[in-house]
């Protein structure tokens, strides 16, 4: 795979720290929003596995995957190499965190379809993490927070935040309802609208970079449930384009026809 030389470099400064085998393994996938990703962002997307001793996580190895290239099918190929250099053996999965979304349509079911095949095949506990508790976990900024997502035209999916970890509520809004939010923090990325900025600016609401890892996916996904393989699925803000297109080719008979 060839990488952007621009992109940060593979692993951290903690990275493939040795523990002994066999421990609660997790393996963390976050390819959800991969054109968030900026050139001056402290960490890319890719795929990172981290042991988790006594209730520390401890980073095992981390990959990134180019987010210039968001349709290469890399990540299967990245996992497996992580998992050679790091010595962690299918058995020794416990769990496998996956970036839920909101996020790319495409990016967010490469991720929820990845996850859910190795963790049918290994026994590892399937773990949907909501792409915004990724976003807010590398986000530096004041409460109430929201994060912004998965921008069409004006319009955004947006998850408020009272504090860390918790969704306080999440939709779909536009730019007036920033007013009622009663912010102190906004996060988005390059594609989040000038009016949304602008609006921002004009109630005094800091702005935040949308920063997404695979690290932070674990970090997040340790506390909440996982599900079944099968029962994995993606966080879509909106009904798909090819669902609504579908709809309208093919409406439903009238009553009475």
């Amino acid at each position: 795979m060839r990488m952007n030389p621009r992109l940060p470099a593979v692993g951290h400064p903690y990275s493939f720290l040795v523990l002994p085998m066999p421990a609660r393994v997790i393996l963390g996938i976050e390819t959800s929003n991969p054109s968030a990703w900026t050139p001056d962002a402290p960490r890319a997307p890719g795929v990172a596995l981290a042991n988790l001793e006594n209730g520390t996580l401890h980073t095992l190895g981390v990959e990134t995957i180019d987010p210039t290239t968001p349709h290469t099918d890399a990540l299967m190929a990245s996992i497996d190499r992580l998992c050679a250099q790091v010595g962690v053996r299918p058995r020794d999965l416990a769990r496998v965190c996956v970036s839920a979304g909101p996020g790319g349509y495409t990016a967010v079911r490469l991720g929820i379809t990845t996850a859910a095949l190795i963790a049918e095949a290994t026994g590892a506990e399937a773990v949907p993490v909501p792409t915004a508790l990724i976003a807010v976990h590398n986000a530096n900024g004041e409460y109430p927070l929201a994060v912004a997502l998965a921008t069409k035209g004006e319009e955004a999916h947006v998850s408020l935040f009272h504090a860390p970890g918790t969704i306080a509520r999440a939709g779909l809004m536009t730019c007036p309802d920033l007013e009622v939010l009663n912010l102190r923090t906004l996060v988005g990325d390059a594609y989040l609208p000038a009016t949304w900025r602008a609006e921002a600016a004009r109630l005094g609401i800091a702005m935040a970079p949308t920063v997404l890892d695979p690290e932070a996916c674990i970090a997040c996904g340790v506390g909440l449930e996982g599900v079944e393989p099968e029962a994995l699925r993606p966080i879509y803000p909106r009904e798909p384009e090819a669902v609504r297109k579908w709809r309208e080719l093919h409406p439903p008979p009238r009553s009475g026809e």
